[in-house]
């Protein structure tokens, strides 16, 4: 059997310094399927388009004005022709065997999706693993019913049909739309699968540690994501989605701190 078609969509603003670096990636990948790349300059004032203008096999598309990352991959996804998409930033690196181990995940080709490990990097720390998510569905299950995200979202390969099925991202969100996205698709069809290889299959950029500014931004947004789909709201009491960016913070230095001492690993 061939393997199924994939089209890579990348929301793109202002990326010059990365683009290039991230675009080879996609079309290194070593899956044995057909591989295409769609990408959305959102209405950048550096060179990305003139890059990505470069790649005659590159799909180009340009939003006259600045629309987001949310529209700018709904846009992609509208000239999406292939069976799957995948996700990807224009600062994140996929390794060239992604697809030849995530899509195999994918049992159901109409309801599942699958993503892997990612490898966090940044000039500081250089390389390490940002953390581990679960391969087996009924883990992956258990985290989005608690309203976590059960995949790392520049891994993500999905059906088109079902993305397309749930109107794709809801620009609403400026962080958050990944979740609000899953949380969407399992409301709609309650038996989709999400699996993660168990392998590193991207990465991602990183300048710096999150500052508890942008931990209190998600947790806030992932708080709007939740009321909205009727699940849980963290509003039990009044700073109880406040506590999660604080543990998020915390829960970083530490990590920081056990990996000076004991010097940085790549995976």
């Amino acid at each position: 059997m061939p393997s199924p078609s994939v089209t890579f969509i990348m929301a793109a603003r202002d990326a010059a310094s990365t683009i290039k670096a991230s675009i080879d990636s996609i079309l290194a990948q070593d899956y044995d399927g057909e591989v295409q790349l769609i990408v959305v300059d959102d209405a950048s004032t550096d060179s990305t388009r003139c890059i990505v203008s470069e790649y005659p096999g590159v799909f180009l598309l340009v939003n006259e004005k600045q629309l987001g990352r949310s529209l700018s991959r709904n846009a992609a996804l509208a000239h999406v022709r292939t069976d799957l998409v995948a996700i990807q930033d224009a600062d994140d690196i996929s390794r060239p065997h992604r697809l030849t181990l995530t899509v195999p995940l994918m049992r159901d080709k109409d309801r599942s999706i699958a993503g892997g490990q990612v490898e966090w990097t940044d000039p500081v720390r250089g390389s390490y693993q940002g953390g581990y998510w679960p391969t087996h569905a009924d883990q992956t299950a258990k985290l989005l019913s608690q309203g976590r995200m059960p995949l790392a979202h520049p891994t993500m390969v999905l059906p088109t049909a079902l993305m397309r099925s749930v109107g794709g991202y809801n620009h609403r969100y400026p962080v958050g739309e990944d979740l609000d996205l899953l949380l969407r698709i399992k409301r709609s069809f309650p038996d989709v699968e999400i699996r993660n290889s168990s392998a590193s299959v991207s990465e991602y950029r990183r300048s710096q540690i999150d500052g508890l500014s942008y931990l209190v931004r998600s947790a806030f947004w992932r708080r709007q994501v939740l009321a909205s789909s009727g699940g849980k709201s963290m509003t039990g009491h009044r700073f109880t989605w406040l506590a999660e960016p604080l543990r998020g913070f915390v829960r970083q230095r530490l990590k920081f701190v056990v990996g000076a001492l004991r010097g940085y690993v790549n995976h």
